[in-house]
């Protein structure tokens, strides 16, 4: 699931009063490189190991306005409703076209980073970024 402020479509140019929040499908990395591919991307397209994909269902996505905004799956092991931030809105070929899926930094693989980055910030607050 992904939540945002962004545009309801990419032809769409309003943003919305209410947060939004579109539920998503993970895609395997591999096919959403492929149908990457078949943009104007091409062929020779390579698609980052710290990226994942999500969507690709006719208009559900992130658009335009919502990047930086979290994916998020449930967490099966605990009782309550909790979920777990996996991903952060990036990047993707147009809003809400079928077959083709959103990108989205991979926190999982950029937490090492992530956390170095923390730590840097919590032992000088000064430093700032």
């Amino acid at each position: 699931m992904a939540t945002g402020w962004g545009q309801e479509s990419f032809d769409n140019t309003d943003y919305p009063s209410i947060l939004k929040e579109v539920r998503l499908s993970k895609v395997d990395q591999g096919q959403c490189q492929s149908r990457m591919r078949e943009t104007r991307l091409g062929r020779w397209f390579r698609l980052h190991d710290t990226f994942l994909c999500a969507g690709g269902h006719p208009g559900v996505d992130t658009c335009k306005g919502d990047g930086g905004s979290p994916l998020v799956c449930r967490d099966h092991s605990k009782r309550e409703e909790t979920h777990v931030q996996i991903g952060i809105v990036a990047w993707g070929i147009n809003c809400g076209r079928g077959g083709m899926p959103g990108v989205y930094a991979d926190v999982i693989k950029l937490l090492p980073w992530i956390q170095e980055k923390l730590a840097l910030l919590t032992a000088s607050p000064s430093a700032g970024y």
